[in-house]
């Protein structure tokens, strides 16, 4: 800039040449932020459109978030099975959310757990936006996943990290509904200490060992279920008949137990509480 002021003031500059090339330098720039601009106004009308259609198809979806390298992608790993995500051990190795999909166990109600970018500290101002961006999927989640590495020597500074961060991004966590707190990597800390990861409200886990993660699942399926109105009931149905149809359609089913009459199974069955209200004017009326 100070060579464009320079022929601004230079009498002698050719029709003012480097005026000219700033003013198109200026020009290409603006195209370029509004080209960038356009993608990102599509990236979020897609992100948006997204969201609806998970909320219309009725899944359960679940952010997963944390401090950088807080084992975040292997715990979704391990819960979910997905086998073509690869943890990476660096700052930002998720830049965008990514949805994998799975069916809880016992009920076998659809869920999608969302990664997230991870949280560092003091982000950067130019940094917010990007992150607000990439949380918009966590502040629609039917439930909060924070996962705290319990290994880290200053994990305490890291989950305050985390907390501020939220706040500052207006996310809502007074409801202690839609959030989980997760301590992973308890098998890198002795065993004497795992007690104490539970007393400062963190769920102990470990997701390359597979440590608590049977007793996480019940955690958020019975946080899911309050979350997105939903029940759980057991159902005495006789497979193949026009009521067990309508609700494998419409409602998650689960464990089967075989009851005393054979033509009959008791069924796990969760469900949202409107369509419930749909079977039992449809059946039970009758």
């Amino acid at each position: 800039m100070i060579e464009h002021e320079y022929e601004r003031g230079n009498k002698h500059s050719s029709s003012r040449l480097g005026e000219q090339y700033y003013d198109n330098q200026k020009f290409i720039l603006r195209k370029l932020e509004g080209g960038i601009k356009r993608k990102i106004d599509q990236l979020k009308n897609q992100r948006t459109k997204l969201r609806s259609n998970r909320k219309d198809s009725d899944i359960s979806t679940v952010a997963v978030i944390g401090y950088t390298n807080c084992g975040k992608t292997s715990l979704i790993k391990a819960i979910t099975g997905d086998s073509n995500m690869e943890p990476r051990n660096q700052l930002f190795a998720t830049l965008d959310v990514t949805c994998h999909g799975t069916k809880l166990p016992g009920s076998n109600l659809d869920t999608v757990f969302i990664d997230t970018v991870g949280f560092i500290s003091d982000i950067p101002t130019p940094l917010i936006a990007s992150f607000s961006a990439t949380l918009e999927d966590a502040l629609e989640a039917d439930l909060i996943l924070h996962v705290a590495d319990f290994s880290h020597p200053d994990h305490e500074h890291q989950r305050r990290q985390v907390l501020d961060t939220l706040r500052k991004l207006k996310v809502k966590l007074t409801d202690n509904k839609n959030i989980l707190s997760v301590g992973n990597k308890i098998d890198l800390i002795p065993p004497e200490k795992w007690r104490e990861v539970m007393t400062q409200g963190y769920l102990p886990t470990s997701a390359v060992r597979g440590f608590g993660l049977d007793h996480l699942l019940e955690k958020i399926e019975k946080q899911l279920i309050v979350s997105t109105d939903r029940v759980k009931l057991k159902m005495r149905l006789r497979p193949g008949s026009e009521e067990w149809e309508w609700l494998r359609q419409n409602s998650s089913f689960g464990d089967l137990e075989v009851d005393g009459d054979t033509n009959y199974n008791i069924v796990n069955v969760v469900i949202s509480k409107h369509i419930l209200e749909k079977f039992k004017a449809k059946y039970l009326k009758q």
